[in-house]
């Protein structure tokens, strides 16, 4: 396991999206953009675009430009994790490490899943529902 692969974990690069977003950012430095913009890179739906910038601007892998441009985000050059994800994206280049790097993002998208699911709201039980 690389150092860089601490990020690849659930609450962070825990799904394919938020990482082909980075490898976005990561192949164009620089670049600021929002969801429906990226839309247009990715052909993703802005919603599930919004929610993956959201959720990767909460884990401070990326920067949002607010309040100059709500809404609009971009990859921060000298912070750990902007330098963690390059390395990533270069990582990604070779088909060996893309295998690694995919294995683990499908873990922690599994991981991600199995949080939500235990922390949704369960259903009452037959014996706690109102007489009708």
């Amino acid at each position: 396991m690389q150092p860089d692969d601490t990020y690849l974990c659930a609450g962070v690069i825990d799904t394919p999206l938020k990482f082909r977003i980075l490898l976005v950012f990561c192949r164009h430095p620089g670049l600021a953009l929002d969801a429906a913009q990226l839309g247009g890179w990715l052909r993703e739906s802005p919603w599930a675009l919004d929610e993956a910038l959201h959720a990767l601007a909460d884990a401070g892998v990326i920067q949002p430009l607010a309040p100059l441009q709500p809404g609009w985000y971009r990859l921060p050059t000298d912070t750990p994790a902007g330098a963690a994800v390059r390395r990533l994206a270069y990582r990604f280049d070779d088909p060996l490490e893309r295998e690694h790097i995919y294995a683990r993002i499908d873990a922690a998208d599994h991981e991600r899943q199995l949080r939500a699911a235990t922390l949704a709201p369960q259903p009452a039980p037959f014996g706690d529902l109102p007489p009708i």
